[in-house]
């Protein structure tokens, strides 16, 4: 997650010192009168706190009037001097976190904004789902793939999966047991994702690369790769079935892609297939559920919880699926 603080204040750095150096947050200083244009590239996800020490009331007042009005982000308002006196109204009005005078004085710690995280993303204004089309620049895939011609570019959602462990597979198994999984494997992701209109686009073992047509209005192959991860035992058995639990990770994004046929994708040059198997098979942990920020609007409420921050990578905020043991 990204921090932004605006202020000048000593006492506030101190505030923040144990979160400098964070390897899940990464936190940045500006002033207070910057804050309206370091705000207009502000990317989606990120978490800001105005200090309202040095600021005058209307200048607070203002400050917390463009913030509750910024799209996708989250905030939070020091205020060491008592300025706003009904501390309940910001957070009617969106706010996260406040911070008075008998927490400046104090540290953040990891924990603390781990619970302000939490809060702000269940309370986070979403937006109907026009507005979220609107927001991007989305060339419209459709419900399904009628209207998608090959040479012509659309927005998708993607979807990387591996198998992961697959070096030991290879010292486990033979070839042809090899070969046999990776179809299990394959026939599984293309049943599973068939109800969402998903395609199996490229495959370079032991990864496979999906593409789902994209309406702007939802993103459902994210509930199916949740199940994926619940019904984990339930897969190895009933359709791998080689006496293993098998575990695979998966990074989903929604970007634009000048779509070709399988089999015609080898000359593809795309930053955005890039990107996600990048995420998929350097951040990514194994056994995990990744996503980037262009899929938040579409969490549904009851993921929210369960869906942490994971950080930041390659530019983009990341959540993951909370890790289930087993």
């Amino acid at each position: 997650m990204k921090i932004l603080v605006f202020s000048d204040s000593s006492t506030t750095r101190q505030f923040f010192s144990k979160m400098e150096g964070s390897k899940t947050h990464s936190l940045e200083y500006h002033s207070p009168p910057d804050l309206k244009k370091v705000c207009k590239t502000i990317r989606t996800g990120t978490f800001v706190y105005y200090d309202a020490g040095d600021v005058s009331s209307e200048g607070l007042k203002n400050a917390v009037k463009y913030l509750e009005n910024l799209d996708r982000i989250q905030y939070g308002i020091i205020d060491p001097n008592g300025m706003w006196p009904d501390v309940a109204d910001l957070f009617h009005r969106g706010a996260s976190d406040y911070v008075g005078s008998s927490l400046v004085s104090d540290k953040l710690t990891e924990k603390r904004i781990g619970r302000v995280l939490s809060f702000g993303t269940l309370n986070q204004k979403r937006g109907s789902p026009e507005e979220k089309q609107e927001r991007q620049d989305y060339i419209l895939s459709g419900n399904d793939w009628k209207n998608v011609k090959a040479g012509s570019e659309y927005t998708f959602t993607i979807m990387f999966v591996e198998i992961d462990g697959f070096g030991t597979l290879r010292k486990q198994y033979g070839r042809d047991q090899l070969d046999t999984l990776l179809t299990r494997f394959s026939d599984y992701l293309t049943y599973a994702t068939e109800p969402n209109q998903g395609r199996i686009w490229m495959s370079a073992e032991p990864a496979f690369l999906l593409l789902f047509p994209f309406n702007g209005k939802q993103c459902s192959p994210l509930l199916t790769c949740v199940r994926m991860m619940i019904d984990r035992i339930i897969i190895s058995t009933e359709d791998i079935g080689f006496n293993i639990l098998l575990s695979y990770r998966i990074a989903l994004h929604i970007g634009n892609i000048v779509y070709r046929k399988r089999g015609d994708t080898g000359n593809i040059v795309s930053d955005t297939i890039n990107s996600v198997f990048h995420l998929g098979q350097k951040y990514a942990e194994p056994g995990g559920l990744y996503m980037t920020e262009d899929l938040f609007p579409f969490i549904p409420k009851g993921l929210d919880e369960y869906t942490p921050s994971a950080g930041t990578y390659e530019g983009r905020e990341i959540r993951r699926l909370r890790p289930r043991k087993y």
